[in-house]
């Protein structure tokens, strides 16, 4: 059986396996398991969708490749065909969260329905250059958006016909998170909050608001949500407090990292994740700036150990170089062992590759360029990045920046003790051969091999290996042919393709000796 989630983030699996696919591979994918069940949709439709600039010949080619991928990832009697012109999913072995939440809402199950909208409608897949695609994206996005909202609406209000503010508090929490600038959603919040006795909350409801909207807006806060502040700080405060609705029984990771903080950073917002660990942005009233704080994940803290950590992230903290993101200072308190950098406002290259595709080939040169030259400063000073990927390099006014050092000198501080506790060091889609391994010597051309995979992905568009499971696709680094940019990327020239191949070296030997040989070739080039 198939399993695609594909409200919020893609997750695919196969027989409770994961599945990596490409982008347009999901698409297609996604474009034919929504059509009517069992129907068969036209080659040439898919054409049109998909490869609307390509000859009719060309196209037909194109649209082989995905197929034989799903059929391969999949398995073969997952994708139907009939005659030479006809596509179809079998819908009897695919199973999708999107039809489960369609059905719940046409049979008006709203906890089923909500429960299963994590997120829009494949989040973060859009196709450069298929217009006809982005078009039937947005007609599946838009009207799905609009009925989880409308389900947590009257989720909301039959709570509050009960009197149960508490359960309308939690709804309404939901509904914020769908657009945590509205300011009605955030009055409601407020109200149904300081009906249940929870003052305090409700306040800090509303100044999150108000940091919000300056931040993200540059704008004067909501009137209803400033008149409703205005009146909780002037009246007297009631002794009765929120008790947290069935679903929030324990208190938030980020409530216990306020608290920790308190003092030296005021923390606004989770921002991101990543295995090692969460990212709040926090307000640093010493210094009147934004930063970013990354907190260790519990596991990672044990076995780092506090003492040799802060000792050691004094070496990143001198780091200055323009393409690397500057790390302030790392400190332990309340058992959190965390180190704060600078907040950059703009893309990550992963978000620039999710939205364009593969990039304009002189970009994606200069892009390279920068994070070698951060390396190779970092390789300088005996600091090996060990995590290189598009999510870890930053793209601010046109120059890319690399960040997360402050986790290579976790890694160095764990030492051997990281790769003891079976915990994965690195992303598997960028790692290299030789860092696969839990003994062998990780040195900078492992970087070097890193970055050449970051760069084969903005040439073309994909990653250079994928597979069902993460061990498949480390499998592939070690043992697979290098596949050429060429074949995906016909203008790339020679010479930039015998770069990207020379830098994903199976061998360290075979590649770049240091970073700094890596982006004199590329510059070579132009």
């Amino acid at each position: 059986m198939i399993e695609l989630r594909v409200l919020g983030d893609p997750q695919v699996a196969r027989d409770g396996v994961s599945v990596s696919l490409q982008r347009k591979q999901l698409a297609v994918l996604m474009y034919l398991a929504l059509a009517d069940c069992g129907r068969f949709v036209k080659r040439d439709t898919l054409i049109g969708v998909f490869w609307p600039e390509s000859s009719q010949t060309n196209a037909r080619s194109a649209l082989r490749q995905p197929l034989h991928s799903l059929r391969r990832a999949l398995g073969e009697d997952v994708i139907l065909t009939r005659g030479d012109d006809d596509v179809a999913v079998n819908h009897e072995l695919l199973h999708s969260d999107v039809l489960d939440f369609d059905r719940a809402v046409d049979q008006g199950q709203l906890l089923t329905a909500v429960e299963l909208y994590r997120g829009p409608f494949l989040r973060g897949v859009y196709l450069k250059n298929c217009p006809e695609f982005e078009h039937w994206i947005d007609g599946q996005r838009s009207p799905r958006a609009r009925a989880n909202e409308e389900a947590i609406e009257q989720l909301t209000e039959i709570a509050r016909s009960k009197g149960d503010h508490r359960k309308a508090a939690y709804w309404i929490r939901r509904l914020l998170g769908v657009d945590p600038l509205s300011g009605r959603v955030t009055a409601l919040l407020m109200a149904e909050l300081e009906a249940a006795g929870a003052r305090e909350e409700a306040i800090r409801v509303g100044e999150r608001h108000v940091a919000n909207v300056a931040r993200e807006l540059g704008a004067e806060p909501d009137p209803r949500v400033a008149e409703c502040l205005q009146r909780l700080r002037t009246t007297p405060t009631p002794t009765e407090v929120l008790a947290p609705a069935p679903e929030q029984t324990q208190r938030s990771e980020i409530e216990y990292v306020r608290e920790a903080l308190d003092g030296r950073y005021d923390v606004l917002e989770q921002i991101g994740a990543g295995i090692m660990a969460k990212v709040f942005l926090a307000w640093d009233p010493k210094l009147k700036r934004h930063v970013s704080v990354k907190v260790l994940r519990p596991e990672y803290r044990r076995t780092v150990g506090a003492e040799r950590f802060l000792q050691e992230i004094s070496i990143v903290a001198q780091f200055n170089h323009p393409n690397i993101v500057t790390l302030f200072d790392a400190d332990e308190l309340a058992g959190f062992l965390y180190y704060t950098m600078q907040h950059m406002p703009g893309d990550t290259l992963d978000d620039l590759i999710r939205r364009e595709g593969r990039l304009p080939i002189q970009q994606a040169v200069r892009i390279a360029c920068d994070v070698a030259a951060g390396l190779e400063y970092s390789h300088r000073h005996d600091v090996i990045h060990r995590d290189i990927k598009p999510r870890n390099i930053f793209v601010h006014e046109g120059v890319a920046l690399v960040a997360d050092f402050g986790l290579a000198i976790a890694l160095k501080a764990g030492g051997k003790r990281i790769t003891e506790s079976g915990l994965r060091v690195g992303t598997p889609e960028y790692m290299s051969p030789e860092q696969t391994g839990t003994r062998a010597t990780v040195d900078a051309r492992s970087d070097i091999y890193s970055l050449g995979c970051v760069l084969y992905e903005m040439l073309t568009g994909e990653l250079v290996y994928t597979g069902a499971t993460t061990q498949a696709i480390i499998a592939k680094h070690c043992l697979e042919m290098i596949p050429s940019v060429r074949i995906l990327r016909p203008d790339v020239s020679v010479e930039l393709e015998a770069v990207v191949t020379k830098a994903l070296a199976k061998a360290p030997g075979d590649r770049f000796a240091t970073a700094k040989e890596f982006g004199e070739a590329l510059l070579r080039i132009g």
